[in-house]
Parts: C-alpha cells; structure tokens; sequence
C-alpha cells in the first residue's frame, strides 16, 4: 500500500496527489488537445496569461509583451528556460561586443532533468550497439566487435561508438557557436537515416522482380505496379530530403557553405561507404559459432 501512496510520492515523473477540484479539472481536459491552437483557440489565450502569470512573478520587465510556450513536462520547462537564459546571455554579450559562442550555464537542483536525460541517453546507446553485437556474431562485422565484458555488454562495439562520437563532437571545440557545430551533425544523421530509407524501398522493389511468389505478410494492392508507385514515390520523397540535408540554413550562423556541405557530404559517403566495405570483406570465419545453430 505504501508503494502507490500519491502523498508519498515526491521523486519521480508520476503525478502527486492533488486536491479534487484539480483532479476534476484534469478529468474534464483529458480529450482537449492544447497542442491544436486552431481547433482550441482560447487554449492559446489561456497560455499567454499563464506566461505573463510566471513572467510576472519572475519580476520580468513588461510581463504584458513576454513570450512563452507550454511544455509537456517539467525537462522540457527547464531545458527551454534554459535556452531562454542563453538567448539573452548572448543577446547581451553581443552588445557589448564580447564573445557569445561559448555560454557557462550553472543550474540549480534540476537532478530529476538530468536522471531523465541520462536514462534516456543509455537506452539510445545501448540499444543500437546491443544489435551491432548481434550483427557482429553473425559475422557481418569484423571478430573484435563481438567482444563482451563479464556483465554481457558489448565493451568493443561501445569503445568504437564513443570515439566516433568524440571525433564528431569535436566540431563543437573549434566552431564559434553550438548550433554552428550541431546543426551540420544532426544533418548528417538525417541523410543517413535517409540512405537507409532509400535503401528499403529500393530493396522493396528488388525483391518484388526477383522473389514474386513469396509469400508475405502484408502485400501492396495493384502488384508490380502498385509496388513501383507506393516505393518509387517514397523513394523519390526521401531523395528529396536528402537533397534538401545539403542545403545550409540561412537562419544559423553556420560559417561557410561550402564546408557545411562538404561536411554532410564526406561524413555521409564514409558511414554509408564502411558498411559495404565490410561486407566485401567479410570472412566465414567471423560468424561466431554460437550462432551458427540460433
């Protein structure tokens, strides 16, 4: 009984107990979107006065013309006032002609924010590299790529994925603001998602001259036609996007053009390029012989 006591709970994302008049309200706004301002308008007016509610009690100069923006949880709130008090720091420095690439933010008890970040991180990490390592014992990936520690994890595959990470995150030490470095890096990771994405409906397509009769779960309506309509729309959408990965934003001081592009375009050829030299080199012998029998 103590476990799901609401009054007790003081540590975690889960609601606290609330008295009933907030619980009927709560109930009375389960099926409003808030997101939606043009289907619930006065949403919009109720978020402008909560905004001006908090610029107010945070003494901000003209609460009337302050702008804000709900959130969907409490990270969110302290990740975007965190942006907010980074705009103006720089807003600031830039006044007074002083360097605003390099902000020092000092954050108070914000530890539930962080446990959340930190958790969420670890599954990104662990995730994919946990499928490297059963893509290494298939032997698809070189032998010590399938290393473990005494706990199961996979050390080698993890080592690799830091300093990868680490030589990329370099960019953020020799550019002159953030965005200017994460903008060109987050680019390169949606052209790769891309690639991929291309790769499926091409390989749809393939699959649907060379294997006709297979049988499969979920069929595309009008055959080869409708296959070729259905993936080469897709494959043309995201071709597209890929093309528009190149494209610098004018909105961010991203330095030249010309680096960006070569940027997006060389780190794009080298992590599309890799997988396909190891698997023209591939060896028998990598497979692990565990995994000979699963």
């Amino acid at each position: 009984m103590l476990d799901g006591t609401s009054r007790m709970n003081l540590a975690t994302f889960c609601t606290t107990w609330v008295g009933p008049a907030v619980a009927q309200l709560m109930a009375a706004s389960l099926d409003k979107n808030i997101v939606d301002k043009d289907e619930y308008p006065h949403t919009a007016e109720l978020e402008a006065r909560c905004v001006q509610m908090l610029a107010d009690l945070w003494c901000a100069p003209s609460a009337e013309r302050a702008v804000g923006t709900s959130t969907t949880g409490s990270s969110e709130a302290a990740m975007l006032g965190g942006l907010a008090a980074r705009s103006r720091w720089r807003s600031r420095r830039r006044a007074a002609g002083l360097d605003a690439g390099k902000p020092n933010l000092v954050c108070g008890p914000v530890q539930v924010c962080w446990e959340g970040a930190l958790g969420g991180a670890l599954a990104w990490i662990g995730g994919p590299s946990r499928a490297l390592l059963v893509t290494a014992e298939d032997g698809a990936l070189p032998p010590f790529l399938d290393r473990t520690n005494r706990y199961g994890a996979q050390r080698n595959i993890l080592l690799v994925q830091g300093a990868v990470v680490t030589a990329i995150s370099v960019l953020h030490l020799v550019m002159d603001d953030v965005s200017s470095a994460s903008f060109p890096i987050s680019a390169l990771v949606v052209s790769l998602y891309i690639v991929m994405y291309m790769m499926l409906f091409a390989a749809a397509i393939r699959l649907r001259h060379s294997q006709p009769d297979l049988p499969r779960a979920y069929r595309i309506a009008g055959g080869t036609p409708g296959m070729w309509l259905v993936a080469g729309t897709g494959l043309l959408a995201v071709g597209f996007a890929l093309v528009l990965a190149f494209v610098p934003p004018d909105q961010l001081p991203i330095g030249s053009a010309g680096g960006y592009v070569a940027l997006v375009a060389v780190g794009t050829l080298l992590f599309t390029g890799l997988p396909l030299v190891l698997d023209r080199y591939r060896r028998p012998e990598w497979r692990v012989p565990s995994a000979e029998g699963a």
